[in-house]
């Protein structure tokens, strides 16, 4: 029947990014209306406002059986017990974002229905939280979602690379090393003007470089958690310009994720291997991104904006990227990466949006007239001294504009 080939596979992706399929009987699904019911004395019937929906809830009998049941339900317990938001896969009613709710209980038939478990629990839909209140508060969470992303990142490093054999092994270290370079050659100079963050850049590349020069088989996850402190750490050359530092992550990113580094899988896990590998990094400057704007103090409402904007593109080109190569090498995505990056981002673009209420606003003007610089300087700020050379900043001017700024040009200040 067309309907049972509809039917999928059942799986839950716990907030690490671990994946475990798991059996099912019937499924279902529900949510509640969020309506408030208003009766008026001078009026008959009833006035019902309706305010949406609830988040949808789906109570889930998760069944293992056969030989290694009791391990595989053992585990399916500790992914319930992880804190954060997850990943279901229902058979019937897609993919969604949740947590699970209330009681979970478990039930080993030892007698009636042996090598048998059954794990009951319900999942409640969740929405990515992007307002939290005080901008403390929010700034608090965005630092926690980069380390819970740091986390998430190594760990499905660790679990997706292959190194059974020495070819594979002897591969992916060349191949990582060369991301390394990498990183040092691309984002590097954003750290000369900052000694103390450049000192500790240079110390973790060339521990990584040694590391994968050996002839020891690399620790993976030691190696993914290494690789996400080399990427962020050039957020913090608070030296460099805020537009410079998301300029310069975007364009690594881009080098990363152009279209010939999409590839058809392999013989073996080499191939794999070089794709997650590339896309820790391709993450990286994504979260690099995320990390700038929380080692930043910002101005002015254009530039909090134009950041927010920023990381939700480079956010989008790494997502693109990466499920056209889940696709093509015929994998799936376990998901731990991706939804705690998804949650630094929101929070990231939600922080910066909440700031830029209180920033300075951007106003443009052309010139109708030739105007002198500490006369238009002193019209559109009402002093002198404390905004000329910050207005002299800000518009660009050359030599021949700070003698005389000519009519039609255009001119930006801030109220």
């Amino acid at each position: 029947m067309a309907w049972e080939r509809r039917v999928k596979q059942a799986a839950y992706i716990s907030p690490l990014g671990f994946r475990t399929v798991f059996n099912f009987e019937d499924v279902s699904k529900e949510f509640d209306k969020k309506t408030i019911a208003f009766d008026f004395p001078a009026a008959n019937g009833t006035y019902v406002q309706d305010l949406g929906r609830s988040g949808r809830r789906y109570p889930m009998r998760a069944i293992f059986w056969g030989d290694n049941y009791d391990r595989e339900a053992l585990a399916f317990e500790a992914q319930l017990r992880e804190r954060g938001i997850g990943r279901l896969e229902h058979p019937i009613y897609g993919t969604v974002n949740v947590i699970p709710f209330g009681t979970i209980v478990r039930r080993d038939g030892l007698k009636t229905q042996a090598n048998q478990a059954v794990i009951e629990v319900t999942f409640w839909e969740t929405i990515w939280e992007i307002y939290a209140g005080a901008i403390t508060d929010l700034l608090d969470k965005v630092f926690g979602a980069i380390d819970f992303y740091n986390a998430a990142a190594s760990g499905q490093l660790n679990f997706e690379i292959v190194l059974d054999t020495i070819v594979e092994s002897t591969a992916f270290k060349g191949f990582y090393n060369r991301l390394v370079s990498g990183v040092v050659s691309q984002l590097g100079g954003m750290v000369s003007g900052s000694p103390a963050v450049a000192g500790q850049f240079g110390a973790v590349a060339r521990s990584m470089q040694s590391d994968l020069q050996s002839a020891e088989i690399p620790i993976v996850d030691a190696l993914g958690a290494q690789t996400n402190i080399l990427i962020q750490l050039p957020a913090k050359a608070a030296a460099v310009g805020i537009k410079t530092r998301l300029d310069t992550y975007d364009t690594f990113l881009n080098s990363l994720t152009v279209d010939s580094t999409i590839m058809q899988a392999g013989f073996d896990a080499r191939k794999d291997n070089n794709f997650h590998s590339r896309d820790i990094y391709a993450a990286g400057c994504v979260s690099g991104m995320v990390a700038s704007v929380l080692n930043n103090i910002f101005s002015f409402k254009p530039e909090a904006i134009s950041a927010a904007e920023a990381i939700l593109t480079a956010f989008d080109t790494w997502t693109i990227w990466r499920e056209k190569n889940y696709e093509i090498l015929k994998k799936d995505d376990v998901g731990g990466a991706y939804a705690a990056l998804q949650e630094a981002v929101a929070l990231a673009a939600g922080y910066l949006i909440e700031i830029s209420f209180a920033l300075q606003t951007e106003k443009i003007i052309t010139l109708t007239r030739a105007r002198g610089l500490v006369e238009l300087a002193g019209e559109l700020y009402g002093e002198i001294d404390a905004k000329l050379d910050f207005f002299i900043k800000t518009n660009e001017l050359t030599g021949s504009e700070i003698l005389e700024i000519p009519r039609g040009r255009r001119i930006v200040y801030y109220i």
